[in-house]
């Protein structure tokens, strides 16, 4: 009887603690459940934050089958590793193309066959989406920011009789069968292409990085007896795509310097990779002001590569009458009319008796206190003082930009 009556209360004890465990089972399945669920938001909001960004398109004017050079964020490095759509600004379809990222800010593309949306022998503007392992870029690149795309006339012939650049010159009697300024009989002897500018596609033409290859190697005197490049310093190299490279350590790559020689136009301004000062001012290239917009060339490229991008050899990139270094590129000050604007002043005159006022005692209609130049100028000596930062500034209105 005894043993009976154990039995009979042992057994409310042994389920009572079966039930309690279930629930503690229960409790830690709920919570491991709701880890994994904020895992997996936390998770999908990383990889939302990590769409690719475009900021930067080079060059803007491009021919199908050349090399575009896309700057941005969130670029996935390695070969095949992202894609590129392109899509003519009044046409709904779209092209696509293989790239290869060769930084997290940086990748290459050649440019596909978009000749069904262009007529042969025209050009039309195509904006660009980036796609990689997190997804597509949220927009399309804005107008300031996309490439034109040429489509070559079928009807160009690189024989004899044909005239590669088009110039009246047939190309037996035409020196420089592709006007690249590097002649027929040199392009043969370094192995660069003689009716095609651009032989890697990289952007800068045959002529440039062969001159400034050159210029790594003792000057221009050698140039025939470099074979197809000099072999102290190989690069740059025309035969391979290196646009992207800093070779003279001014923060300017090479296509940046190709391209601030080609808005000079001229050929005693050449931008010379081979050359932190190419003009021998005493002011480095990266810190000229070739647009002449009171703003130095790497501080457009750099401060500017963001939210709030500015055309680093424009003058006036927004095209309102105020050159870039007047005008308030973040909306964080008081709106300065474009005819009171003087974008010709060296140092423009600041906010009246404001920190750094050249000139307390002029006032000349281009006073902005919130200017691009002004606030890039004090950014030392505080954060107020931030062109890319609407809200920065105590006393600045709310910007309407993201």
């Amino acid at each position: 009887m005894g043993s009976e009556r154990i039995q009979i209360h042992a057994f409310p004890r042994a389920a009572a603690a079966l039930t309690a465990l279930l629930c503690v089972l229960a409790l830690c399945l709920v919570a491991f459940a709701g880890d994994a669920s904020a895992a997996k938001v936390k998770k999908s909001a990383s990889a939302t934050k990590k769409l690719p960004v475009v900021t930067r398109v080079s060059p803007m004017e491009v021919d199908i089958g050349k090399k575009l050079t896309i700057s941005g964020k969130y670029i996935v490095k390695g070969t095949n590793k992202m894609r590129v759509l392109f899509q003519r600004v009044d046409s709904t379809r779209r092209f696509s193309a293989r790239a290869k990222g060769l930084s997290s800010k940086s990748l290459s593309v050649i440019v596909p066959d978009v000749s069904s949306d262009v007529p042969d022998g025209a050009s039309a503007i195509f904006r660009i989406r980036l796609i990689s392992k997190y997804g597509t870029s949220k927009v399309w690149t804005k107008a300031s920011i996309s490439p034109s795309i040429r489509v070559s006339s079928s009807s160009e012939d690189t024989g004899a009789t044909g005239d590669c650049d088009r110039d009246g010159l047939i190309n037996s009697v035409d020196l420089d069968d592709d006007n690249d300024l590097l002649d027929d009989v040199s392009e043969k002897v370094i192995g660069t292409l003689a009716c095609v500018a651009d032989t890697d596609g990289d952007g800068p033409t045959d002529y440039y990085e062969h001159r400034v290859s050159l210029e790594r190697n003792n000057g221009l005197a050698d140039r025939l007896q470099t074979v197809p490049y000099p072999l102290l310093d190989t690069y740059p190299n025309p035969t391979v795509g290196d646009d992207t490279l800093d070779l003279d350590g001014d923060k300017l790559t090479m296509r940046d310097e190709f391209d601030a020689w080609q808005y000079t136009g001229r050929m005693d301004r050449f931008y010379s990779d081979a050359d932190q000062d190419s003009d021998g001012d005493g002011v480095f290239d990266d810190l000229e002001d070739e647009d002449l917009d009171l703003l130095p060339n790497i501080v457009e490229i750099l401060s500017f590569a963001g939210a709030f991008p500015l055309q680093w050899l424009k003058t006036d990139s927004d095209g309102d009458g105020l050159c870039d270094g007047l005008d308030d590129q973040d909306q964080d000050g008081p709106p300065v009319a474009a005819s009171e604007a003087d974008c010709a002043t060296v140092v423009p005159n600041v906010a009246l008796n404001g920190p750094g006022d050249p000139n307390p005692l002029l006032i000349d209609g281009d006073d902005n206190r919130y200017g691009n130049w002004y606030e890039w100028a004090y950014n030392g000596a505080s954060s107020w003082y931030d062109p890319c930062n609407p809200s920065s500034f105590p006393t600045s209105p709310s910007c309407p930009h993201p």
